[in-house]
């Protein structure tokens, strides 16, 4: 397994240059896809008033940002634009009339597609929009990094959605592993709604999973200054190995484990920050694969008591690995058994 297909060069994008009526073509034909729907999840539509400005806009020759299109394989998808494609081909298939014009209001209002003047329609067709694409041959890695940075958002998370589309056997792996932790059982903890709507149970899943192998040695011993997230996608690429890693550490039998250890704590109804719990879950985890937690007396106040005295900012809370391995010592070394 190489990690070097995470890296992106100038090589792996391409600007070219297309008329609405290519675009229009290359959807209608199927070359062309909407990126799936997952991917923007509570995605609503312009309304009419706002597909009829654009329509405007291209009219009068406004500038656009440019479209992105990921071309790595034989089908392409339309990963930024897609509302903007959609009102134009709408307003060309008839189904909705001009309203809310601003500045042709006087001579367009309430238009059809049809009864425009052969030269506006024209105009609208011929309007040309550059796009970026993603060339051929660019790893699901690349692609990963690519989608999470056009299509994250304030308080979003689109790594699920990504990693379900680019890897799909190492995704159900990794949230059948999920699973056994209960994102019901974070939901205990009483994470803050922000921080849920950026971290899932199978981002955590994957990030401890990432952790129990570089802790136990059996992988990514030189790949501190990696982001976690890109090796997190290194064991989703190759599903097999993965299962036999996951086999090899115990890694579902930890993870119950730890899950059924703090399901029995009922106080845990403190506030807590992604990488707080991040560290307390990588403890328990750490622990109960050396058997330490069942000589632990009363296991359930000091799970609470480590969970209260974990600093807000978990020194360090930088992504890299070495990170996450550092934030572990310094929670281990300040509750030691």
């Amino acid at each position: 397994m190489t990690l070097d297909n995470y890296k992106v060069e100038f090589t792996n994008f391409r600007n070219q240059y297309f008329t609405v009526e290519e675009l229009l073509e290359e959807k209608r034909s199927g070359h062309l896809k909407n990126k799936p729907k997952e991917f923007t999840p509570g995605f609503s539509d312009w309304n009419v008033e706002q597909k009829s400005r654009f329509v405007e806009s291209l009219v009068v020759g406004q500038p656009h940002p440019a479209f992105f299109i990921d071309g790595s394989l034989v089908e392409w998808y339309l990963i930024d634009g897609e509302k903007r494609l959609r009102a134009v081909s709408q307003f060309v298939l008839g189904k909705y009339r001009l309203c809310g014009l601003y500045f042709l209001g006087d001579k367009y209002e309430d238009k059809a597609y049809g009864e425009l003047p052969l030269f506006v329609r024209r105009k609208i067709m011929n309007y040309v929009f550059e796009a970026y694409i993603l060339n051929p041959g660019s790893s699901p890695q690349v692609r990963y990094g690519v989608y999470t940075n056009l299509l994250a958002r304030p308080l979003k998370n689109v790594s699920n959605p990504c990693r379900q589309f680019l890897f799909p056997a190492g995704f159900a792996l990794l949230s059948e592993a999920a699973s056994v932790l209960s994102w019901g059982l974070l939901w205990r903890l009483r994470i803050p709604h922000y921080t849920l709507r950026n971290c899932s149970a199978q981002d955590i899943t994957g990030r401890l999973l990432v952790f129990l192998l570089a802790a136990e040695g059996l992988r990514f011993a030189s790949s501190g200054d990696i982001n976690i997230e890109v090796l997190v996608n290194s064991l989703l690429e190759e599903p097999h190995r993965l299962s036999m890693l996951m086999e090899r550490c115990g890694f579902f039998r930890k993870l119950k484990e730890v899950g059924e250890l703090v399901r029995r704590v009922e106080t845990l109804r403190l506030v807590k920050t992604v990488e707080q719990m991040d560290a307390l879950f990588a403890l328990l985890l750490k622990l109960s694969g050396e058997g330490r937690t069942k000589d632990i007396f009363g296991l359930g106040e000091w799970i609470v008591r480590v969970w209260e005295r974990i600093p807000p900012e978990v020194s360090p809370t930088g992504r890299l690995l070495r990170d996450y391995l550092k934030r572990f010592d310094f929670v281990y070394n300040s509750f030691r058994l």
